[in-house]
């Protein structure tokens, strides 16, 4: 069987030539034909050029450079598209996805049948607090919202079959969210829980307000709960309205009246345009039809393309 690893990359200097050596010794160690696929997402440090050297030193890796940042979510697409194996791994270049568990997986495709290994944190150790209260949060509201359920701690690091990875490639939304087009597929499916591991070196590229856009396009891409919230309030403010309409019959009171109408029609017409406003920004985006990302060169066996 051989085997794919997709590899995202944005400003990973620090870290690109221990993550490169720990998963060519993992992969080796399988003893499967297999191509290691790193995807430089517009770097603006030494990543393209370490990348580059490896790419000339080792046969098995393949550079995918984008011609700017378009995210992780379009360097893993770009991945899978230009992957050419029966089984693919996803696994960030930071190392906090450990390749020792790949011997695991593998064998869990091999030998159990299962078309999709995948892998969850049972721990958030060196996150911030807030950052994962929040998390724990968004998992609780988008599994009530959504018609399948979302593995808490969940890591975009798993091994797939190719079934698997055409049937996420055949689905054409530009919003990806990951996570929920892993469930969505679904497939039969092993998880491998493990300890939060931190970065081997650098920096996490994910702000408070990039996880935020990134958890609220899952929201919008697999329910309809912003939808249901504003008919919901709505209702409200009309009940609100109408009691204030009675309460000023009652008092012979306009100003009272005049208060209602205003509070109304201004709350309601506010919050729906801001829950509208979102769904239209991802269909807005959809309809373009521009591509995912613009790669502006690969690299392989020391050869540019």
């Amino acid at each position: 069987m051989r085997y794919s690893v997709v590899i995202p990359a944005y400003n990973e200097q620090e870290v690109l030539p221990e993550s490169h050596k720990r998963l060519r010794a993992t992969m080796d160690a399988l003893g499967e034909p297999y191509e290691l696929i790193f995807v430089n997402d517009g770097s603006r440090d030494e990543t393209p050029r370490i990348l580059a050297r490896l790419a000339q030193e080792d046969p098995h890796v393949k550079v995918i450079n984008f011609s700017r940042n378009f995210g992780h979510q379009a360097a893993v697409s770009a991945g899978l598209d230009r992957a050419a194996g029966q089984a693919i791994v996803i696994i960030d270049a930071d190392l906090q996805d450990p390749p020792s568990l790949l011997k695991t997986m593998y064998d869990a495709i091999v030998n159990e049948g299962y078309e999709q290994v995948a892998t969850r944190r049972v721990t958030r150790k060196g996150e911030p607090p807030l950052r994962s209260f929040c998390a724990r949060m968004f998992y609780k509201l988008i599994n009530s919202a959504s018609d399948f359920e979302m593995t808490d701690g969940a890591r975009d690091y798993r091994l797939m079959t190719r079934k698997v990875v055409d049937a996420i490639l055949s689905l054409p939304e530009k919003s990806r969210y990951s996570k929920g087009i892993f469930s969505f597929v679904g497939f039969r499916t092993k998880w491998i829980p493990y300890e939060n591991v931190e970065r081997a070196a650098g920096k996490t590229k994910w702000s408070f307000r990039k996880l935020f856009r990134y958890a609220t396009d899952g929201l919008i891409s697999f329910s309809d709960l912003f939808l249901k919230f504003s008919r919901f309030l709505c209702a409200l403010f009309f009940i609100f309205f109408f009691a204030l309409a009675i309460s000023s019959v009652i008092l012979k009171s306009s100003a009272l009246a005049v208060l209602g109408v205003g509070f109304l029609v201004g709350g309601t017409v506010l919050v729906s345009q801001i829950v509208n406003g979102k769904y239209l920004e991802q269909t807005f985006r959809e309809v373009k039809q521009r591509p995912l990302y613009i790669i502006s060169e690969t690299e392989r066996d020391g050869e540019k393309e």
